[in-house]
């Protein structure tokens, strides 16, 4: 159900073209933050309860209970369109990045020659296969982690199905509809999911602005993409709006600032502790240099 809904979200967001980076951004944060919430958390919870269940209240017949009540119960290709969803899905949005349009600029933005060049920057570069160190560049090291999470469950997958499966006398098309099977699959997808951890923190608004530099966007009354604006209360004009948006947008960057500043602190301290054992700037740290810096 989930991926039957952000599948036709990411539709919405395609047609009419170009989509907007900062949605396409959002999407891919939302989805997989999503992932890890129902397919990661409230599976695994789910699928322990229905252990407990069984064991429980069925002990005369455990294996019974849970070959009929136990995980993976469901409908085995609409659980497998779920997994491969979760995948596709993402890449599909992140593929489009590159011809993304930002359309948090002022109408006639474009216009500008400065504008128009970057615009063709980003042309050059999606005819390159490139363009994400464009757009969404900073979010590639996750999409590759994603990709990477998603092997090592297909991995986990294979293994469980060989030390559970006789493929020697069942064949492969069998072994789809079997019981075992589908209990493979469920706690594989639980455990791709769960990988998903770090897409659900950068939904926060401030690690949002690390990840990405986009501007927000949202979506007037008329269906169009535009920049985002607090909602303007009766009598109160749009210049006091946009000043109250700027605010936010000031304090979300002092975060920032404070943040690069405890950073460095700590590493200064750090630095104190390493010259404090004997050791060269160019040596890596070691445990215990901060609190050996502290001290100093």
């Amino acid at each position: 159900m989930r991926v039957s809904i952000f599948f036709v979200i990411l539709c919405m967001l395609f047609v009419p073209g170009p989509p907007d980076e900062f949605q396409l951004i959002s999407y891919i944060l939302r989805f997989k933050g999503m992932q890890f919430l129902t397919s990661g958390l409230m599976y695994l919870v789910s699928g322990s309860l229905q252990y407990f269940t069984c064991y429980s209240w069925h002990k005369d017949d455990v294996l019974q209970c849970i070959e009929t009540q136990g995980p993976g119960t469901g409908n085995f290709w609409k659980m497998l369109m779920d997994y491969v969803g979760n995948l596709v899905l993402v890449w599909v949005a992140f593929a489009a990045l590159p011809y993304s349009k930002n359309h948090a600029r002022e109408p006639g933005a474009y216009d500008s020659p400065q504008n128009c060049q970057e615009d063709d920057v980003d042309e050059k570069c999606c005819s390159l296969f490139s363009g994400w160190k464009v757009r969404g560049g900073r979010l590639r090291s996750l999409m590759k982690y994603d990709l990477i999470c998603f092997l090592i469950s297909m991995c986990v997958l294979w293994l469980l199905s060989m030390c559970t499966l006789d493929f020697k006398n069942v064949s492969l098309a069998e072994a789809a509809v079997m019981r075992q099977m589908k209990e493979n699959v469920f706690w594989s997808v639980v455990l791709y999911s769960l990988l998903s951890l770090p897409f659900f923190v950068f939904q926060i608004p401030v690690l949002l602005a690390v990840l990405t530099h986009s501007d927000p966007t949202g979506f007037n009354r008329q269906g169009a993409c535009v920049p985002f604006h607090l909602p303007v209360a009766e009598g109160q004009d749009q210049e006091v709006a946009n000043e109250a948006r700027n605010t936010a947008l000031d304090l979300s960057k002092d975060v920032l600032t404070h943040s690069a500043a405890a950073a460095s602190t700590f590493l200064r301290i750090a630095e104190i502790g390493r010259a404090a054992r004997g050791r060269a700037a160019e040596d890596e740290y070691a445990r215990g240099d901060f609190t050996r810096g502290l001290w100093v």
